[in-house]
C-alpha cells in the first residue's frame, strides 16, 4: 500500500496535497478492508453537510448542490490554519487568504467548479439572498470591481 493518497486541490487551488495514512489501530481489524483504509486516511477539502443539501434550494424548491458546495468552498478558506511551535508548544493560528475578507471571482470559481459565470453568480446570488454570505464589491487601483466573500457565520449555523 503507498504511504500516501492523492487528493483534490486544497481550497483555492494550488498544489494537491496528500492523504497521510496512519498505522491501522486494533480498533480496526474488525472492519473490512475497504473500512480500514479509510479508517486510515485523513483526506482534506470541502465537506457539504446533507442539511446544506435539504435547506440551501432554487427558487423553485429544488437542491441548490452547487450553492451548497460554494458555500463549503468559502467556509473552507474560513477555517484557521493552526501553526504549532515545537520547542514552546504553542499554538497560533493565521487566516488562510490576504485581505480582510476572502477573494473569490465568479472566474475563479467556475475554473474551479468547472461552471459557467452564469451558474457562478446563481450560487452566490442564492447563498447571499438567503443571508449565508456577504458580498462586498471593491475597487483596487488598476483593477475593476472585485468580489470579496464572507461567511455569516450565524446564519450558516442555523441551516
Amino acid at each position: 500500500m503507498p504511504n500516501s493518497i492523492p487528493t483534490a486541490t486544497p481550497p483555492g487551488g494550488g498544489k494537491p496535497r496528500s492523504a497521510k495514512l496512519r498505522r491501522p489501530s486494533g480498533a480496526f481489524t474488525s472492519l473490512p478492508s475497504t473500512c480500514q483504509a479509510v479508517a486510515r486516511t485523513r483526506l482534506a477539502g470541502n465537506i457539504v453537510p446533507p442539511q446544506w443539501l435539504r435547506r440551501i434550494r432554487t427558487e423553485t424548491g429544488k437542491p441548490f448542490a452547487e450553492a451548497a458546495l460554494l458555500l463549503a468552498e468559502i467556509w473552507g478558506w474560513y477555517v484557521p490554519h493552526e501553526e504549532r511551535d515545537a520547542p514552546t508548544s504553542d499554538v497560533r493560528y493565521r487566516k488562510r487568504f490576504e485581505h480582510d475578507m476572502l477573494v473569490l471571482t465568479y472566474a475563479q470559481v467556475g475554473a474551479l467548479f468547472g461552471w459557467n459565470k452564469p451558474l457562478a453568480k446563481a450560487a452566490y446570488d442564492r447563498l447571499e439572498a438567503m443571508g449565508l454570505v456577504e458580498i462586498q464589491w471593491r475597487h483596487r487601483p488598476g483593477e475593476s470591481n472585485i468580489l470579496h466573500v464572507r461567511p455569516v457565520v450565524a446564519r450558516v449555523v442555523e441551516i
